[in-house]
């Protein structure tokens, strides 16, 4: 009968011949008693029983094998397979097996540098073997492995080159939008924003007493307007570049009027004979009045804004001309270079 209650790891293989050659006299002895058989004959019939024992029970398997055990299969009456499994306590795998693990999301490998026992593996250790070390890298599958795709540089995308082909990093493109603003409105964040180019234009001054508004975009930039009768010029500010306007220059003795202008690449001084009217031309110059008198240009400026500056929406708002008669100053404006990623 096998005995259920042995040490795990220890060898009694000795200790049991050596016990089941001493009950195999002993039952021979008695057999020999009670039949009156010799024992040649009774040697052979318990070869032959033991045979047959042994075929029905482990498939007929003979011979010693190292790590080879007999399995129940876990049946009443405890019976056993009909065959032998291998069990190698030598092996690195079954020492492994029966780790204890010391928290959760681990699997049993081996992350230490050469041949050795399984150990606790975390999941970041486990993807770290296809090579990727670094914050930003990217895992893909190559032809006959996985491998690691090192981060790109600011700015790029990652690219699909299609089935059979690895993903790489490639530079985005970018086109261009122009809006141009003449009256109060709202600015919205078109999709693909890479940046804009803001620039903004106060409204110019009237020749004689009205001053220009003050023109913004959002919160990042402005521009005030220009004063009248050669006042004070608007300023910009917020920008990445901020200009003072023009003053206007003029009076009753001068051949020639001028209205200040705006600094921006959107303003043009304004130059009239005396004796005549004139507008501020283009976008925030002053007006000149018939007498002399000739209004301040407006300030300007420029910002270049990155989208996550921005937000979804943003304020525009357009400084008006000073005053409204012959004489007035030009409106400010708003422009937006819009780029995006194509």
């Amino acid at each position: 009968m096998a005995d259920d209650t042995a040490v795990p790891g220890a060898s009694a293989a000795a200790s049991t011949e050596a016990t089941n050659a001493r009950m195999l006299n002993q039952t021979l002895g008695k057999l020999i008693e009670s039949s009156g058989s010799s024992s040649a004959d009774l040697v052979t019939a318990l070869d032959a029983i033991a045979s047959a024992i042994t075929a029905s029970l482990i498939g007929g398997t003979t011979g010693a094998t190292a790590n080879r055990v007999l399995v129940s299969k876990g049946t009443a009456g405890r019976a056993l397979q009909p065959t032998l499994v291998t069990l190698d306590p030598a092996a690195a795998g079954f020492a492994a097996a029966a780790i204890a693990f010391t928290a959760t999301q681990r699997v049993l490998g081996r992350n230490t540098a050469g041949a050795g026992t399984g150990e606790e593996v975390t999941l970041t250790q486990l993807l770290d073997w296809a090579g990727g070390v670094a914050q930003g890298d990217v895992l893909y599958r190559a032809a006959s492995a996985w491998d690691n795709l090192a981060a790109g540089t600011a700015g790029q995308y990652l690219q699909t080159q299609g089935a059979g082909a690895n993903p790489l990093w490639a530079s985005a493109g970018t086109s261009l939008t122009i809006r141009v603003y003449t009256a109060n409105d709202t600015w919205s964040k078109p999709a693909g924003l890479q940046y804009v180019i803001a620039h903004v234009n106060g409204g110019g001054a009237d020749a004689t007493s009205g001053t220009g508004g003050t023109t913004s975009f959002g919160a990042h930039l402005q521009a005030t307007g220009g004063a009248a009768n050669s006042g004070t010029p608007g300023v910009g500010s917020g920008g990445d570049i901020n200009l003072t306007g023009q003053r206007g220059s003029g009076n009753s003795t001068d051949v020639v009027g001028y209205g200040g202008a705006s600094p921006g690449p959107f303003g043009a001084v304004t130059t009239v004979s005396l004796g005549a009217n004139a507008v501020g031309q283009s976008y925030g110059g002053g007006g000149v009045a018939s007498g002399g008198a000739a209004g301040s240009g407006a300030g300007y400026s420029m910002k270049r804004i990155a989208a996550a500056s921005l937000a979804a929406t943003e304020t525009v708002t357009v400084g008006a001309a000073g005053g409204s008669g012959a004489d007035a100053g030009g409106a400010g404006v708003v422009v937006v270079f819009e780029y995006t990623t194509t």
